[in-house]
């Protein structure tokens, strides 16, 4: 009866950490600039400039596509966000003209404070 009660407890952890990271994902993918507001910010993420000029990690929304392009992925004890638009891997890595914009790396530093709380739950509910 406890393992169940465990094994409930963890599917539902690993759906609810993968459930907030899809929410931080297409919030980091929905920023406001225009095409136009890059022209006139300089194009704040292109390689010219020494270092991007505004947080690389948020994305522009522009069509809606890459915020639309991720999912959650999970299975048993695991879970995983993804985005596999065709210019997901030229964001996340830049090119030889714009700088990286590391979409993931701020999704899971965010989702580290998610998972302290989430398992913070986890060991009161062992303690019962």
């Amino acid at each position: 009866m406890m393992a169940q009660r465990l094994a409930t407890v963890m599917g539902g952890l690993f759906d609810s950490v993968a459930s907030e990271g899809l929410t931080i994902a297409r919030r980091r993918s929905s920023g406001p600039f225009t095409a136009a507001d890059m022209r006139r910010l300089n194009h704040p993420f292109a390689r010219r400039h020494a270092r991007p000029g505004l947080d690389p990690s948020n994305i522009n929304e522009r069509t809606g596509r890459f915020r639309g392009g991720w999912q959650k992925r999970s299975s048993g004890n695991s879970a995983m966000i993804v985005n596999e638009t065709a210019y997901a891997d030229f964001l996340e890595r830049g090119t030889r003209n714009m700088h990286a914009r590391r979409v993931g790396e701020a999704v899971e530093s965010e989702l580290r404070s998610y998972v302290t709380n989430a398992e913070t739950k986890v060991e009161r509910l062992l303690r019962f």
